[in-house]
């Protein structure tokens, strides 16, 4: 984990004596590095590409490209400053992480140690090191980018919300916790960042912490109720690191203070205890989403270009880098019938027709369940893919077969027009 934590992912840059043109094109490089969420690339290319334009500058006063660069530095001004102050958190994210003196151990559970230091201003703080296997790290991702649905899945969680999107992994929240039985009820507005370690050192870097604003944002007012207040999450950093397609360890170090008018070793107690959990059912919860692909995080998976065009060829990209096999994403392997394969008149006719065995109507029903029709969002098969396709294909033929739906024409084949009958097939 240390030699991830110090691994910079230093770029590569240009030559010390680099043309205007290629020192153009190198700050626009930084901005696209923060986009893509590489903060730690982002601010060493712009440091470097910075210091040679300050060089250029002095040589060519007054030249056309050096004017150029300087509009785009004050165009985009804000976005460079960016680059830097969203570098210097990780910076400081990863000290924290690196940090091992004072913690004590509490306890081991389902394989997640747990650790506790008492910080000066009298909090507690918990960090967790712990192995997740046998799971697909996509759906854990996934979970876990899903902020408004948080409330499906965390413990005590009532109302969790997405109030704004921040490039790709970047989100600022809102949630709602409670314990109905000790009438407590806290609320969170906080800001979360990622930072894409992942061509560097296999690793996901996240950074987030209480805000009371935020440009743009209309913040819910808290909670006016007995025994409700505003809990502050003081820092909340993570890193997880990759070790295989369906192995990651993850670090987590959290320091909440809840608000709570208990005594401290009482507060202490609860949050040792309760803290382990979040990763149990963080993994929990992303096996479920493999495993149902009707599921609210399935549907977002499907619906959201940002799984499909981004999220996907990301992990493609590192699994092939790294020569391991890309795990299959279930929520994204649908086989599903445009509506015009189903004769309205027969379903109709046949609804509650007493003639129809109780197994034919179950498989009608269950037939009837998996219809929707949604346009592909991969065009170019691999030749694995499309034999996968004809199996489930065919499949599918003999589940309806007792039935009185509209069969798929025996002559039609994926590789010759069949392909309508198929959505989202998808291997990363």
């Amino acid at each position: 984990m240390n030699r991830v934590l110090k691994s910079e992912g230093k770029p590569s840059l240009s030559s010390a004596d680099a043309t205007a043109s290629e020192i153009h094109e190198n700050f626009l490089r930084a901005l696209d590095m923060l986009g893509e969420e590489r903060h730690f690339v982002a601010r060493d290319l712009y440091n470097d590409t910075l210091s040679k334009f300050q060089l250029l500058s002095q040589q060519s006063t007054g030249n056309e490209e050096v004017l150029r660069i300087e509009k785009l530095l004050k165009e985009r001004e804000g976005e460079f400053q960016e680059i830097i102050v969203l570098a210097n958190e990780f910076e400081q994210a990863r000290k924290n992480l690196l940090d091992n003196d004072g913690w004590s151990y509490a306890q081991t559970y389902f394989g997640i140690s747990t650790h506790y230091r008492n910080e000066d201003d009298g909090t507690l703080s918990v960090k967790l090191d712990g192995e997740l296997a046998g799971m697909s790290l996509f759906e854990i991702f996934a979970v876990l980018h899903e902020i408004d649905l948080y409330k499906t899945w965390v413990p005590f969680c009532k109302l969790s919300e997405k109030l704004k999107s921040m490039r790709r992994l970047g989100a600022i929240g809102y949630s709602v916790g409670s314990i109905p039985a000790l009438f407590l009820w806290r609320d969170c507005a906080f800001r979360a960042i990622a930072c894409d370690l992942m061509n560097e050192s296999s690793s996901l870097m996240i950074s987030a912490h209480s805000i009371d604003s935020y440009p743009g944002v209309s913040f819910p007012d808290p909670p006016k109720r007995l025994g409700a207040d505003r809990m502050i999450a003081k820092r909340f950093d993570a890193l997880i690191e990759v070790l295989s397609p369906t192995r990651a360890r993850t670090l987590v170090i959290a320091n909440v203070d809840l608000k709570l008018a208990l005594p401290q070793w009482l507060i202490d107690f609860f949050m040792k205890k309760f803290a382990g959990l979040l990763l149990f059912t963080l993994y929990k919860q992303a096996e479920k989403v493999s495993q149902n692909t009707n599921s609210q995080h399935s549907h977002r998976i499907r619906d959201n270009p940002f799984y499909a065009e981004w999220l996907v060829p990301k992990f493609g990209k590192v699994c092939r880098d790294r020569g391991w096999e890309m795990p299959f994403v279930s929520a994204l392997q649908v086989l599903k019938h445009p509506p015009g394969s189903y004769a309205s008149d027969t379903l109709s006719a046949t609804k509650n027709s007493r003639f129809l065995s109780l197994k034919t109507k179950r498989l009608r029903r269950k037939c009837k369940v998996k219809t929707n029709y949604v346009e592909p969002l991969v065009k170019d098969y691999l030749p694995e893919q499309l034999a996968r396709a004809e199996h489930l294909m065919e499949v599918r033929r003999k589940r309806i077969k007792y039935s009185n739906l509209e069969r798929i024409p025996e002559n039609d084949s994926f590789s010759t027009g069949g392909s309508k009958y198929l959505s989202k097939v998808v291997y990363w």
